[in-house]
């Protein structure tokens, strides 16, 4: 039943485009698919213009190469590059099962600089083994799954996985499997943490908001909050809250046409004659005032 699944799949992953581009990486999938050999199969020498990985399931293979043999068996992954000569012999009683992606991979435009880095590797490499690809594996599994239900949102699964694919096979590559380049926004955790901060408070002014509410959806203390806010803006917490507060009844009064009333539920004031208090504290003007003298 699973080879019958596998062979369903695998049709059905042959009719469809899979060429995508992706942080300025192009792939051109040619083949993507599980693949059985009897025992003592033999798959020719021959080589290839784009990348193939080879992911071995069950049974195991000889991989000769010029020069030098290889054996593979599950749980195992090889990769052959562009114009390497190789030939395919399983050695398995019970048959061989690999899943394999067949696929050219090259520079698109604007290419995001991690994305360089993989490239680079793919541009560079030899023939390659890789002991543990139980992640990729499972990332195939996924593949075939999406292909024999071919449910809604499988076209764009398969294609987001094939990436993950290709990623993961470079970070097995690589030295160290970490990249050389790391972005910048990463080197200041306070910026991203202020983006979060500032972003949850404008997006719920209108909820009488307190610092506490912050602190308990990004999951950082009052005090850090009051730092972070304190270093971008040289305000208090409660003090840059206020502030946006005020600067959004500006612009209702400016621009739409809710009365001082609407604008003051709209922005999460208890009544109007708190908001028009506060209004005033800040501008020295009344809303009804401000509104006057603006459209003056």
């Amino acid at each position: 039943m699973l080879e019958e699944k596998l062979q369903k799949a695998s049709r059905n992953l042959s009719r469809i485009d899979f060429n995508m581009c992706y942080d300025g990486i192009r792939v051109n999938v040619y083949w993507l698919r599980a693949m059985f050999l009897a025992p003592g199969a033999r798959i020719l020498r021959h080589r290839h213009s784009s990348h193939e990985f080879h992911i071995v399931k069950s049974g195991s293979c000889r991989v000769i190469l010029d020069g030098s043999e290889h054996t593979f068996s599950a749980g195992q992954m090889y990769i052959t590059p562009p114009g390497v000569f190789h030939e395919q012999v399983s050695c398995s009683d019970d048959g061989y099962l690999e899943y394999g992606l067949h696929c050219e991979i090259k520079a698109d435009s604007e290419i995001m600089p991690e994305q360089q880095e993989i490239l680079e590797i793919y541009k560079n490499m030899e023939f390659a083994a890789i002991d543990d690809s139980k992640y990729i594996e499972h990332l195939f599994e996924l593949i075939f799954e999406q292909a024999y239900n071919m449910e809604l949102g499988y076209y764009s699964g398969i294609r987001h996985i094939i990436c993950l694919i290709i990623n993961a096979a470079a970070s097995s590559l690589s030295d160290t499997g970490r990249p050389k380049f790391v972005y910048e926004e990463k080197n200041n955790l306070s910026n991203l943490r202020f983006k979060e901060i500032d972003k949850y408070i404008l997006d719920n002014l209108s909820s009488a908001m307190k610092v506490s509410d912050i602190s308990k959806y990004t999951y950082l203390s009052e005090k850090q909050i009051g730092r972070i806010i304190k270093a971008r803006t040289g305000m208090g917490s409660k003090e840059y809250i206020l502030s946006l507060l005020h600067q959004k009844a500006k612009h209702y009064l400016k621009y739409s046409e809710y009365s001082v009333g609407e604008i003051a539920e709209r922005l999460g004031f208890s009544s109007s004659a708190y908001f028009c208090a506060f209004f005033e504290k800040l501008e020295g003007y009344t809303p009804s005032e401000f509104r006057k003298n603006t459209d003056t």
